[in-house]
């Protein structure tokens, strides 16, 4: 097996293929757009693109625009503001994947088809309608979903096709991916995070202050600081009582969403591996990004359907506490077990070497003298 490069060499291989990638997301989102006009005829589709009165991304660009100057964009802007953004969210998925492709290979098997079902599944399926620009999936029809599917295998296979002109074959770099478990692990606490702000960086901080985390000599040493735990415990307790609060705005508003996230990679990263706590802190902030805007779609969903918001509340109370114990104790108990395997192993071969050592000297004794 071939070495990883130098952090550098990989640092720099790193940012071509995110480029490559930025470039090919925008070359395919163009050909998506051709492919689609060509198509509407045969499938006619009524999904979160088509059949609603304003398309997903002029949704979207009007959101921002609002967002930022407190203004809608003018009717007559809308359909540019609207491709601005699809070749912007087009860009930047091209530019994640060409990331991966360059980290792990078989992310580009099938020649990006896989990535096209993954977008369309990422995107159209969950995140379009999770942020209110469309209904969902449930509410179009099954020719709506194929078409979404087969554009988006398309644009798989055109992003792909650049990707690999500019950077060739992803798998001539033997590069490690991150293990599942590692990217699992802070992507669900994210998810908690997402829930509730301070919930994580409580329990996380008790763990380091509690000894059952190890931060100290890193940057992440003030978790296990007493006082910082103390803070954080009050401030998760305080937030359970104004979320049910009628005033308490919305998870996804900008600012919640931001203390979400700041959250959440601070917790990810207590729980990760010393190399790995940048990578954990990405991963669990856009965790605590799903979570909040799944959380408040099925929130919404609970309260209506029991008429009432209080239990709703409590319940996912209790499930982001014992969601987040799982989550760290899971962690804090095997960082343990690895500890005590590494001290068996550290005395295993001091005795072994105790061992030469002394025979060494006893054949010394019994070789004859010249």
């Amino acid at each position: 097996m071939a070495a990883n490069p130098l952090p550098a060499t990989r640092t720099l291989d790193d940012m071509r293929g995110t480029a490559s990638g930025l470039a090919a997301g925008i070359a395919a989102s163009w050909a998506m757009d051709r492919f689609q006009n060509a198509v509407i005829p045969l499938f006619q589709p009524s999904g979160p693109q088509h059949g609603d009165r304003t398309p997903a991304p002029e949704k979207a660009a009007n959101a921002v625009a609002r967002l930022v100057s407190g203004r809608d964009v003018g009717k007559d802007d809308r359909p540019a503001a609207g491709s601005a953004v699809h070749y912007l969210v087009g860009g930047l998925t091209g530019a994640a994947y060409g990331l991966v492709a360059e980290r792990y290979g078989p992310a580009t098997k099938g020649r990006g088809v896989l990535f096209g079902l993954a977008s369309a599944t990422l995107i159209d399926q969950l995140a379009v309608p999770l942020t209110g620009l469309a209904r969902p999936p449930w509410q179009y029809t099954l020719r709506t979903h194929v078409y979404a599917y087969v554009s988006h295998m398309v644009f798989g296979l055109a992003t792909e096709a650049v990707r690999r002109s500019l950077r060739g074959k992803a798998d001539r770099r033997d590069y490690t991916p991150l293990p599942l478990e590692e990217a699992a692990l802070p992507f669900a606490l994210g998810m908690a995070n997402g829930q509730r702000t301070m919930t994580p960086p409580a329990i996380t901080s008790l763990a380091a202050a509690t000894g059952a985390l190890k931060l100290d000599g890193s940057r992440l040493a003030f978790m296990g600081h007493p006082v910082t735990a103390a803070l954080f415990v009050a401030g998760a307790a305080a937030e359970y009582y104004v979320d049910v609060q009628p005033a308490t705005p919305d998870r996804t508003d900008p600012v919640a969403l931001g203390g979400r996230m700041a959250g959440a990679a601070l917790s990810a990263a207590a729980i990760a591996r010393p190399e790995k706590r940048q990578q954990a802190a990405l991963i669990g902030a856009a965790g605590a990004v799903a979570g909040a805007f799944i959380g408040y779609r099925v929130r919404a969903f609970a309260s209506r359907a029991l008429g009432r918001d209080l239990p709703v509340g409590v319940a996912e109370d209790v499930l982001c506490l014992a969601g987040t114990v799982a989550i760290t104790g899971f962690v804090a108990i095997k960082r343990r077990r690895e500890a005590r395997q590494r001290r068996l192993e550290a005395a295993r071969a001091a005795r072994l070497t105790s061992s030469a050592r002394l025979q060494a000297q006893r054949t010394d004794r019994l070789r004859p003298a010249h």
